[in-house]
Formats: C-alpha cells, structure tokens, sequence
C-alpha cells in the first residue's frame, strides 16, 4: 500500500479527501468544512493581502443598551490596515458562482496575530464580507491529522458540530447565568422571534457590547448554539410571563 505524505498547506480539495467527503456535492462537501473550522475548530487559513480594522474599532450607527441611536462613526483612514500573510478564519460562508463555475468562500471576520478583524466596506462606515476563491484557502497538516486523529465524522455529515461538551454542561451555573440574562433581554420586541428568544439578536447585542467595551470578540460567532442550548435546558426559551408567586401575607 502507498503511504499518502500530505504537503504542510493542505487545500480543501484534498481536505475533502481526507475527511472522506469525496462522494458528496463539493458545495456540501465544503460547507462542512467550513462547519469543522468554525468557530473554534480546527484552523482553516488564507494568506491573500485583505483591509482589515481592528473588532474592538465600532463603527457605523452606534445605539445604547436601549437601542437608541447614540452616534455615528466613520472608520479613520489609519485604522483601516492591509494585511497580508497568514491569516486565519473567523467567520465566513460557502457559495457557488454559477457564472464562474466557481466556488468562493466570503469572508467577514479575520484574526492575525491574536488580533481580530472585520472586514470594512470602502467608505468605512460597515462591516462587509470579501468573496475570495476557495483554491486560496488550506489548513496547516499538523493540525488537520491531529483534528482527523479525533473526528466524528458520522456526527459532522448529519450537520452537527463536533460535539465539545455533554448536554448536562448547560445546567453548569455560568449557562444558567446566560439563559438567565438572554431570557430578562427577551422582554424586548428586538429580542423576540415570535414567542421565542431570538439567540441570533442576543449575541449580536453581546458583541456590541464586546466592541463598546474594547474586548476582543474572537470565539462569540458560536454563542447563537450555546444560547438556545442553554434555554432549553432551563426551559426559558419560550417567551411567557414569570410565574407569580404569592407571599404568606397573599390570601387565597
């Protein structure tokens, strides 16, 4: 038998090989990938020159914690920085360019050196996401046989993440905590999705919170799972009034 020797930049086509995809639509095939790298998996890198500002720069319409609009900022020409070498993934989607017969992964967020960055539109004043093709991205072989050694590839191809800790671990104090609170937020319409908890709102309001306060917003893209993971587990998904409790001076 021929020992396969893989190259230190893996590209994603034969990542797919690797990871056993080849038999699946490559858009799928992908996104799964994708899946396996973010946002605290396995490391998928790129080394195209990028504009980047730094997460902790806000920018755009500013709002306090009652949603009203606060301030507007313009990203400074000097806070907008190009970046070039290694670079690592943060946030990102998978697409097929029928015009090109292309697959492109769109990058929105980035880390270099510990730091990481959004993607700026051209006036500075959004965040935006750069569409770059999928031959340009790969993963370091170390870290990939080292990922493939433990994969649960039953559990990946059903679209489930690789699972980090049991479902017990959400009636650990600190995700009480957090259901806690994304429930108190929920009162709000600009928490709600119907008469539930919109965990997509909650964690997109914690990572304004993380850029007003210039904490660095790496790891907060998967807290939309852990949210909706932690309401269920202490059953506050569902938006109803608190249960009234009666004091022993209440009569009957």
């Amino acid at each position: 038998m021929r020992l396969k020797i893989l190259p230190n930049q893996v590209d994603l086509e034969l990542a797919i090989d690797e990871f056993g995809f080849k038999e699946m639509p490559t858009l799928r095939a992908l996104r799964l990938l994708l899946r396996c790298s973010l946002p605290d998996g396995l490391r998928l890198y790129f080394d195209n020159t990028i504009r980047g500002i730094d997460s902790t720069v806000a920018i755009g319409n500013i709002f306090d914690e009652n949603k009203d609009l606060i301030d507007f900022v313009q990203a400074e020409p000097e806070q907008i920085v190009q970046l070039s070498g290694r670079k690592i993934v943060e946030r990102a989607h998978v697409y097929k360019s029928s015009e090109q017969n292309k697959f492109f992964i769109s990058v929105s967020m980035m880390s270099q050196n510990g730091t990481s960055y959004f993607i700026p539109d051209t006036e500075g004043i959004e965040h935006a996401d750069v569409p770059i093709d999928s031959e340009s991205f790969y993963f370091d072989r170390k870290e990939l046989l080292t990922y493939l050694k433990d994969m649960d590839r039953d559990n990946i191809i059903k679209d489930k993440p690789k699972p980090k800790t049991t479902t017990d671990d959400y009636s650990r104090s600190e995700f009480k905590a957090l259901a806690l609170l994304a429930r108190d937020k929920a009162t709000t319409a600009n928490f709600q999705v119907g008469d539930k908890v919109n965990a997509a709102a909650i964690r997109k309001h914690i990572e304004s919170l993380a850029i007003n306060y210039s904490v660095p917003t790496t790891g907060l893209a998967s807290l939309d799972d852990k949210i909706n993971k932690a309401l269920t587990k202490h059953d506050l998904k569902d938006i109803r009034p608190p249960a009234e409790t009666k004091t022993p001076n209440q009569e009957s």
